[in-house]
């Protein structure tokens, strides 16, 4: 399934998505819809179900926590699933980082500055309520005066940061 490089996602949006957690489930992973490609833009490549913002650097990557600033995902908890430091329920472990917010142009999270360029990463929180915080602000279509720029303008680059969200997510056993 391909995203159209056009999708955009609506201006001043702030709600909450909540999931039921079932007995026996103590953990919720999420993984974009469409992984998406490389930002190394190619024929082959495809725009991934994921793009909410514009990066700090120019080079369109995932952010998080402190660097995203207009829009966002708030899932409080997370924790990368693939990094060095493995997701393991019921146990946060000492020096595995815990994220909350996740914007930018890839559905990544992690101290590894390579990993920020992936699309393919699940994240996971045991926090409960298991939720998920939205927020966009006035402005989706942010423009400066180099406009081919990421950085500059969120339909810049590859992938798009005005795509929105699309995710599949799971119920991890304890």
């Amino acid at each position: 399934m391909a995203v159209p490089a056009s999708a955009t996602h609506l201006s001043n949006q702030c709600y909450s998505i909540c999931f039921r957690q079932e007995p026996g489930q103590c953990a919720i992973c999420f993984a974009p819809v469409v992984a998406g490609g490389e930002s190394k833009m190619a024929e082959n490549m495809v725009q991934g179900s994921f793009g909410l913002s514009n990066p700090v650097k120019s080079r369109p990557r995932a952010e998080d926590n402190k660097d995203c600033l207009s829009d966002y995902l708030r899932i409080p908890g997370a924790q990368p699933k693939n990094d060095v430091n493995a997701f393991v329920v019921g146990s946060v472990g000492e020096g595995v980082p815990t994220f909350s917010k996740i914007c930018g142009r890839y559905f990544a999270v992690s101290n590894n500055g390579n990993k920020r360029f992936e699309n393919n990463q699940s994240i996971c929180t045991q926090r409960t309520p298991f939720r998920i915080d939205f927020k966009t602000d006035a402005d989706e279509m942010v423009t400066g005066t180099m406009t081919n720029m990421a950085m500059n303008n969120e339909q810049a680059g590859f992938p798009g940061g005005i795509v929105g969200f699309n995710l599949n997510w799971a119920l991890v056993s304890c």
